[in-house]
């Protein structure tokens, strides 16, 4: 549930508020494990992706609005509040970035679009600075073919 968030998961990740603006997602099916063979140890649905006739963010938007939140995303402050802390100011909160909504995502950037020149160039290229560091990760598939993955621990 990665690619939708709330409501379909207890929390919403960076990747689902990146997309939210554009997207709709819907369950369309939910598997039993018996549908599947080996029968799989996580739930699995059928998500239908479908893109938004009016976006939340408009488009020339996009790129400011993937940088606002990844900058926020990838923050080591514990708490909304502290995280915008030197960007914009906000009402306080306790709220972590994955507990907050969509709407209060978007409001969010529509109050950070305000914010002067210097505050919104804070959080200039976040998102592709985040993309080449997940680059220089290496990646470990875990898959059954494997069965010394762990050894990558």
């Amino acid at each position: 549930m990665k690619f939708s968030g709330k409501p379909f998961d207890y929390k919403n990740s960076q990747l689902s508020v990146i997309l939210n603006p554009w997207f709709e997602f819907r369950v369309v099916y939910n598997f039993r494990s018996g549908d599947l063979f080996p029968r799989p140890n996580v739930d699995i649905i059928l998500l239908e992706i479908r893109k938004r006739d009016d976006p939340l963010v408009i488009y020339k938007n996009k790129d400011k609005y993937e940088d606002f939140i990844t900058y926020i995303f990838n923050q080591p402050k514990p708490n909304i509040t502290e995280g915008l802390s030197r960007v914009m100011k906000i009402k306080p909160t306790a709220l972590k970035p994955s507990e907050l909504n969509f709407e209060d995502w978007v409001s969010l950037f529509e109050s950070f679009l305000v914010q002067p020149q210097r505050q919104q160039d804070l959080v200039k290229d976040s998102f592709t600075k985040h993309l080449k560091q997940q680059e220089n990760i290496e990646k470990i598939n875990r898959t059954r073919v494997d069965k010394d993955w762990r050894k990558y621990r």
